[in-house]
C-alpha cells in the first residue's frame, strides 16, 4: 500500500500582489520552492524583487529589467553558459518562446555562482503571469543534474582526473587568467583570445575578432611594427618578446608590450601563432610614466583630455608622413549646453556629458581615439583607407545622439554638431583643428537655425560692420527633377577623373545662407534672422543660373571669381566677389553696387 501527498500552489496569485503584500502565505509558499523570487512588468517596464538570498538584491527595486538581468548574468552566471541566459532572458522575445512551449513558463538549467565562490546547477523559470508581467524563478537544481550525470557519466574519480586535464586546464585559463592572450592562423586572422583579452578592449564576444585581422580592426595607429613580427612568426618561426608597441583602448591610444610565438601542429608545421600582451603601465616600470598617462585623461568622462588628444594628434601625423595614411578630425558639439545647464541643472549636464563620451566609445572607440578637450566639445581621431569613411562615421555620430533617450533619469536626446576635417588638405594640424571646428559651428544639422545663427555671428562677427554685402553659403546640389529622375540634364553631381572628388553641377547648385552682414541685410530689405538656416533657392528663387555657376566655381573649384552679375533680386547689374571659405563646399560672397552714371564718385570702400 502506498500513500502519496500531493501540494499545489498557484504562484500567479502573487503578481497581483504589492510588495507589501507579496508576504502573505501564498507567496511564502513559494519561498520553500524557490531562493530568488523576481517580478518583472514590462507594461511599466521594472523589476521588483520579492524573495533572494541576497541582502543588496531586496533593497533595490523599480529597476530597469534589462540592467536587472545583465547584472545578474555578469555576477552570477557561469561564464561558458552566459550566451544561453542573454538568449533565455531576450525579454523581446519572451511572450513568443512562452507561447510556442504550449505551457505558461520556461525553463534552463544553468550553472550559477554561489558566496563561496563556486557554480552549481540551478534551474531558471520565467512564469507568465498575465499579459506584460513574469515571475523570473530560480532554485536549486545541482542534486537532479549530479544524479543524472552519475547515471550516465560513469565514475566520480575518473569525473575528478578529468578536471585536471589539458583541454580543461586550458578552459580555465581561457576564462579565469589575468593574461591577455590570443591565437591567430596563417593569414593573422584571429582564432581566438582570452576573456581578460575581450575585456581589456570592450568587447562583448569572440564573434566581435573571429576571421578579422589587426587591420580590420583598425586599432593600431602604427600597424606596420606588428604586421611586420607576425609574419616573422607565421614563415620564420621567429618567437618575439616585449615589443614595444600601441593600441587604441575605449578611445585612446595606449602604450602596450607584446610577445609571440609560432603555434605548431602535430606534422610540425607552423599553423599560427599564439601572443599575449600587458599594457606597459601595468610593469610599474616607471612611476612618472603613471603621471603622465593619468595627466592624458579626462576625469569627468574618461575620454583622453585636450593634452590626450594633442599626443594622439602627433602620432597620427607622424603615421601620414611616414606612410600616407590620411587621418580624419571630427569636431563635435551638444548644442545649446549652457540652456540644457540652466533648465535642468549642472548634475544633469555633467550626465550628458558622460552620456554623449560613452556613446561615442561604443561607436568608435576601439577604432579611433576619442576626447573631450572642454566643455561639451568633443574630438575623434581616425585613420580611413576609403575617403567615405569618414564621412559615414560623421553619419553614425549624428545618429548616435538620437539613441539617447534618457539622461539620469530624465527623458531627453540631445542634438548634436559635426565637423569633419581631412589632414591631407593641408597637411598641417593646426589648420586641421581650425577647419573642423568652423565646419561644426556651420553644421546645418539637428540644432536649429537659432544655433546656426549664433555659431556662424561668433566666426564671422568681424564682417558685421563692414560698409560692404557680405554673405557666407554653403554650397549643394539642387533637388533632382521628380518628374525626370532619370534625364541626364538633371544630374545634380559629377567626378574628376584625377582626384575622384564629387563636383557639383555648376548649373544646378544651391546653396544655405551660413551668415550676412548688416550690409547684405539692408540690401536685400530683409531681417538678418529671416535669411540664416534658408536656401537661396527658396528666399530668391530669381537669383539664376549665373549665380550658383559662380558660388560652384568657389566653393568647390576653390576658385576666386570677380564678375559683374544681374541680381535679379532687386533687378540691378552688381560687382560680386565670391571665394571659398571654411572649406570645400563653403564660400563667401561681396556684393557692391557699381558706380551709377552722373552719380557722385563714392567714397572708397574697405577691401576683403
Amino acid at each position: 500500500m502506498s500513500s502519496i501527498l500531493l501540494s499545489m500552489t498557484n504562484l500567479s496569485r502573487g503578481a497581483e500582489l504589492t510588495r507589501q503584500e507579496s508576504l502573505d502565505e501564498g507567496v511564502r509558499q513559494i519561498y520553500s520552492i524557490y531562493d530568488r523570487v523576481g517580478m518583472i512588468d514590462l507594461n511599466q517596464y521594472s523589476y521588483m524583487p520579492l524573495y533572494a538570498d541576497d541582502r543588496e538584491e531586496m533593497e533595490s527595486s523599480m529597476r530597469d529589467p534589462r540592467e536587472v538581468l545583465q547584472n545578474y548574468a555578469r555576477e552570477r552566471i557561469f561564464p561558458e553558459d552566459r550566451q544561453r541566459f542573454s538568449r533565455f532572458a531576450d525579454l523581446d522575445t519572451l511572450e513568443e518562446r512562452i507561447m510556442k512551449s504550449g505551457r505558461s513558463w520556461i525553463s534552463i538549467f544553468l550553472r550559477s555562482r554561489l558566496y563561496h565562490g563556486n557554480y552549481i546547477w540551478k534551474l531558471h523559470t520565467f512564469l507568465k503571469v498575465r499579459d506584460g508581467v513574469y515571475f523570473i524563478l530560480v532554485r536549486d537544481a545541482e542534486e537532479e543534474i549530479r544524479d543524472f550525470q552519475s547515471y550516465y557519466g560513469g565514475d566520480e574519480n575518473e569525473n575528478q582526473d578529468q578536471a585536471f586535464a589539458p583541454d580543461m586546464l586550458w578552459r580555465n585559463l581561457i576564462r579565469g587568467s589575468t593574461i591577455k592572450f590570443f591565437w591567430k592562423d596563417r593569414d593573422r586572422r584571429f582564432r581566438g583570445a582570452s576573456q581578460s583579452f575581450l575585456d581589456f578592449y570592450g568587447f562583448h564576444s569572440l564573434n566581435d575578432i573571429i576571421g578579422k585581422t589587426d587591420e580590420d580592426m583598425g586599432w593600431h595607429v602604427h600597424p606596420d611594427l606588428y604586421r611586420g613580427d607576425e609574419w616573422n612568426v607565421i614563415h620564420d618561426g621567429a618567437v618575439t618578446r616585449d615589443i614595444l608597441g600601441s593600441c587604441i583602448v575605449r578611445g585612446e591610444n595606449r602604450n602596450i608590450i607584446a610577445s609571440k610565438m609560432p603555434i605548431y601542429d602535430e606534422h610540425g608545421h607552423i599553423s599560427g601563432l599564439l601572443g599575449h600582451f600587458s599594457e606597459l603601465l601595468e610593469k610599474k616600470a616607471d612611476v612618472q610614466s603613471g603621471e603622465d598617462f593619468r595627466a592624458r585623461l579626462d576625469a569627468l568622462t574618461g575620454l583622453l583630455n585636450a593634452r590626450g588628444i594633442d599626443e594622439a594628434v602627433f602620432a597620427y601625423r607622424d603615421e601620414f608622413v611616414l606612410r600616407q595614411r590620411d587621418f580624419a578630425r571630427i569636431n563635435i558639439i551638444i548644442e545649446d549646453f549652457s540652456d540644457i545647464n540652466r533648465q535642468y541643472g549642472y548634475d544633469f549636464g555633467d550626465n550628458l556629458i558622460r552620456a554623449v563620451a560613452d556613446a561615442l566609445l561604443l561607436l568608435c572607440g576601439s577604432t579611433a581615439s576619442v576626447g573631450r578637450i572642454y566643455g561639451c566639445h568633443y574630438v575623434v581621431l581616425s585613420q580611413f583607407q576609403d575617403r567615405e569613411e569618414p564621412e559615414k562615421l560623421c553619419a553614425s555620430i549624428r545618429e548616435l545622439a538620437t539613441r539617447i533617450q534618457e539622461v539620469a533619469g530624465t527623458p531627453f536626446t540631445p542634438y548634436l554638431s559635426v565637423g569633419l576635417s581631412i589632414y591631407s588638405e593641408t597637411e598641417n594640424t593646426t589648420e586641421q583643428a581650425s577647419a573642423a571646428q568652423l565646419r561644426m559651428m556651420s553644421d546645418d544639422g539637428d540644432g536649429g537655425r537659432g544655433q546656426l545663427r549664433d555659431h556662424m555671428s561668433q566666426v564671422f562677427r568681424m564682417f558685421d560692420n563692414l560698409p560692404i554685402a557680405y554673405a557666407v553659403y554653403k554650397v549643394q546640389p539642387e533637388s533632382a527633377n521628380p518628374a525626370n529622375p532619370d534625364d541626364d540634364n538633371n544630374k545634380n553631381e559629377k567626378t574628376d577623373e584625377n582626384s575622384g572628388d564629387i563636383i557639383l553641377n555648376e548649373e544646378n547648385a544651391d546653396a544655405m545662407i551660413l551668415y550676412v552682414n548688416h550690409a547684405f541685410a539692408h540690401l536685400v530689405k530683409r531681417p538678418r534672422a529671416a535669411l540664416l538656416g534658408g536656401t537661396v533657392s527658396e528666399l530668391f528663387p530669381m537669383q539664376g543660373r549665373d549665380w550658383s555657376r559662380i558660388a560652384s566655381r568657389a566653393a568647390v573649384l576653390g576658385e576666386s571669381v570677380t564678375t559683374d552679375l544681374e541680381y535679379h533680386v532687386l533687378g540691378i547689374h552688381m560687382s560680386v566677389t565670391a571665394s571659398q571659405v571654411i572649406g570645400s563646399g563653403y564660400c563667401a560672397f561681396t556684393y557692391q553696387i557699381p558706380p551709377q552714371p552722373g552719380a557722385d564718385k563714392p567714397s572708397e570702400k574697405a577691401e576683403l
